[in-house]
């Protein structure tokens, strides 16, 4: 897996080819206006498996600039998990996330940013998010971390896979993006 290094002009998320690693820096709609939208469907799915409880909110923004969907998702590690979340991993992004950009939101709620954000090797369908030098503790939550894509339509087939340091849980019914 590859590093990408790129340098910040204030007008977009980095975009991750398949196999690479990306350190995200945080954008606002001030830094990237594609990122304004409306919100066309925000849903919790509860996370409970052995020591790791919470919830991971997914959300879809249609772009009032591009008229894409992205793809946010927001992880809370809830207060009786018996350890750090790590990372969060959200799969089945073949369709249409090819030119896909991924970081995370400053101007959004949570706390807890990710440190690197991954994408897996070709075709690129899996990103990751990982809380390697800060830790989601029990009893906090991730900021919006999103993933622009190019696709005009979605569906709830999606997943994802919460990791902690004991444990992994996988969640069904995750939006993704569809042709």
């Amino acid at each position: 897996m590859g590093l990408v290094a790129f340098a910040f002009c204030g007008t977009a998320a980095a975009q991750p080819s398949p196999g690479d690693s990306i350190v995200p820096i945080g954008m606002t709609v001030a830094d990237d206006p594609t990122l304004a939208g409306v919100i066309e469907k925000d849903e919790s799915r509860k996370i409970f498996c052995t020591g790791l409880y919470g919830t991971l909110q997914t959300r879809v923004v249609r772009s009032t600039i591009t008229g894409n969907v992205d793809f946010y998702f927001r992880v809370t590690n809830a207060a009786p998990s018996s350890g750090p979340i790590v990372a969060v991993y959200v799969s089945d992004f073949t369709n249409a996330a090819w030119n896909a950009r991924s970081d995370y939101r400053v101007d959004g709620v949570g706390t807890v940013p990710p440190t690197r954000i991954n994408r897996s090797s070709s075709p690129g369908d899996t990103f990751s998010f990982h809380f390697l030098s800060w830790p989601l503790a029990p009893g906090e939550s991730s900021r919006q971390i999103y993933v622009q894509s190019l696709a005009k339509n979605y569906d709830r087939s999606g997943y994802a896979l919460i990791v902690s340091d004991r444990a992994s849980c996988l969640v069904y019914n995750v939006f993704r993006p569809v042709p």
